[in-house]
């Protein structure tokens, strides 16, 4: 797994040259579509900007690595996007390791789903709920339609000026170009719309287009956060959820339930919630990462990784931590295989912090012979000379 480090975004000079020239007006064509009167010539810049976020994205160190999974995401999208060609050539699904509960899309037709939202839903229909509103946005150019309705302004494009570093820094900058709580309503409700459609001739359970946003909705109201694109605040979340409400009275729902995806879903689970724990840790969320933990022992309660990230929540926790059990949980690790290297980490690091430090340098030695290469290893080299001073 890649390790998040500091990005800086600043403003593209190419934005900026975007952002001032005129832009063409008209009608925009869906993705695919040829229509000889109506202008795109303001849609390349726009692609080519997209593809420069895209490549900082790659470059963060935010995107995780789990190629299993992103294939079945992959496949998810292409299901829904059968019927659309165009769509489907351009499509990209990646997996974002941030605790935050969002998802967006770019022109470019890469899509972003947050560990933070795939972490919390149930089934693959959720999950198809949220990839099936993303691609609406690609494929009727939503992007470019946002961008012609505000008339060029800068202030669409100031939030590109960003320093990275923390979680969800750099996501700001790209967001700019795909904030779905960007997106004016009527926008939002097209997206809802041609989403839900698409999950209905995907064959896919169209109860899970409302109980998509019940789970969001309790997190939302959980975290009392801010989240910046995906719904953007408590009210969008509930608009959002009628609106889906709404379309299933409207278009009416098949008499034989369709596909859920429950158990496929959940033999992607465990993976993505262990990398969405350490973004829970580094935001301080202990609350939102017991939950996660509780739910991963019910997926996966014998993985080694699962005892280790228990051990993590008693060690890093600074009110409820407890340095004793967070041993015992690393030891539990340990014993399901000895050679993992992160539970080694915090069994060191735990036992330097109770004044144990033969113990730690034996357990951080046993790290670095598993990690040579790792990040950390001029801090944890350090920790050794300082434990080895003190004996």
């Amino acid at each position: 797994m890649k390790s998040p480090r500091s990005v800086i975004l600043p403003v593209t000079l190419s934005l900026l040259g975007l952002a001032v020239t005129g832009c063409a007006t008209g009608p925009v064509p869906s993705l695919g579509e040829t229509t000889p009167s109506v202008a795109l010539e303001d849609e390349p810049l726009l692609l080519d900007n997209a593809r420069i976020q895209v490549a900082r994205l790659e470059a963060s160190g935010l995107l995780i690595d789990l190629p299993a999974t992103e294939a079945y995401l992959q496949d998810i999208a292409l299901r829904l996007a059968a019927d659309r060609p165009a769509l489907a050539a351009v499509l990209k699904i990646h997996v974002v390791q941030d605790p935050t509960l969002n998802a967006f899309a770019l022109p470019s037709g890469d899509i972003y789903l947050h560990t933070g939202l795939l972490a919390r839903l149930d089934n693959e229909a959720q999950v198809a709920t949220i990839l099936a509103h993303e691609m609406a946005h690609i494929h009727e150019r939503h992007g470019l339609r946002r961008y012609r309705q505000t008339k060029a302004s800068l202030t669409v494009f100031n939030v590109l000026a960003v320093s990275g570093g923390s979680y969800g820094s750099i996501l700001g900058g790209v967001g700019a170009l795909a904030a779905v709580s960007g997106y004016s309503r009527d926008l939002e409700r097209e997206a809802d719309d041609a989403g839900f459609r698409s999950l209905h001739r995907a064959g896919y359970d169209l109860h899970a287009t409302t109980q998509v946003f019940d789970v969001l909705q309790f997190e939302s109201q959980r975290s009392q956060r801010k989240e910046p694109f995906f719904f953007g605040s408590h009210p969008r979340l509930v608009e959002r959820r009628n609106s889906f409400a709404d379309l299933l009275i409207k278009h009416g729902v098949p008499t034989e339930p369709g596909t859920l995806g429950e158990l496929t879903y959940r033999q992607h689970l465990p993976a993505l919630i262990q990398a969405d724990l350490d973004g829970a840790f580094r935001t301080g969320d202990f609350e939102g990462a017991d939950q996660l933990l509780t739910r991963l022992d019910d997926l996966a309660a014998n993985d080694p990784t699962t005892a280790f990230l228990h051990g993590e929540w008693h060690r890093r926790n600074p009110t409820d931590g407890d340095p004793t059990t967070a041993i015992e949980h690393y030891r539990r690790a340990l014993v399901l295989d000895d050679s993992h290297p992160e539970a080694w980490r915090g069994l060191g690091l735990v036992l330097g912090q109770i004044e144990r430090p033969a113990e730690a340098r034996a357990a951080l030695q046993r790290y670095l012979e598993l990690a040579p290469v790792a990040n950390d290893r001029a801090h944890i080299l350090s920790l050794l000379q300082t434990w080895s001073d003190e004996s």
